[in-house]
């Protein structure tokens, strides 16, 4: 992990004690408010988070093996979404909602064009993945990747409010949030990398 202004912080995760000793703990999902077993990252890159959001919360840097057992699935369905998709478990470790989150560019730039090319907004605040439902955008966007310092007048979130606020009949699961990429789940695995085409069917 790196932070400008800090000396980069790393982690061998088969060097952990914790690891070795297979000494599983059980922690705080937030904002899910689930728990979720995994290993503890030890107090170097604990107390490295707690600087870079000064806070004074235990915050950890937890790993999950494969190993570890899993109980969280995220199920959802045609209720999050305009599209009639299928209502199916999908399983999750440390996400909020869905396994893969997708945002497309255009979607970015369409957002960027709201402030006449000052101040834009970098993709790395939606934090996708490459997560079926839209996903409703928190506070934590309006929180800079690079500084972790949040915007004065809380952009991007009140700029997606004017035009991005959820429609038809997903307006009653979501009210006055902002929607803007969409969560999915896998249905066949496989390899992606930089620079491959998509076609959408």
């Amino acid at each position: 992990m790196k932070k400008s202004g800090t000396d980069d912080v790393k982690v061998n995760v088969e060097e952990l004690e914790y690891v070795k000793v297979g000494e599983i703990g059980e922690f705080f999902i937030y904002p899910v408010k689930s728990m979720k077993d995994g290993y503890d990252c030890g107090n170097e890159i604990g107390n490295f988070i707690k600087n870079v959001f000064g806070s004074s919360a235990d915050l950890r840097l937890i790993y999950h093996s494969e190993s570890l057992f899993r109980q969280r699935y995220s199920i959802y369905g045609s209720q999050y979404s305009n599209s009639n998709v299928t209502t199916r478990p999908h399983e999750v470790r440390f996400q909020a909602d869905a396994p893969y989150n997708i945002v497309t560019q255009q979607s970015l730039n369409d957002q960027n064009k709201s402030y006449n090319g000052s101040n834009q907004i970098v993709v790395e605040r939606f934090r996708p993945i490459i997560l079926v439902r839209p996903c409703t955008r928190c506070n934590q966007i309006t929180t800079d990747p690079e500084t972790t310092e949040k915007h004065l007048k809380m952009e991007p979130s009140k700029e997606l409010r004017n035009y991005r606020v959820a429609k038809g009949r997903i307006e009653k699961e979501y009210r006055k949030n902002p929607v803007f990429d969409i969560q999915l789940g896998i249905k066949n695995g496989g390899v992606i990398k930089v620079g491959d085409d998509v076609f959408v069917n």
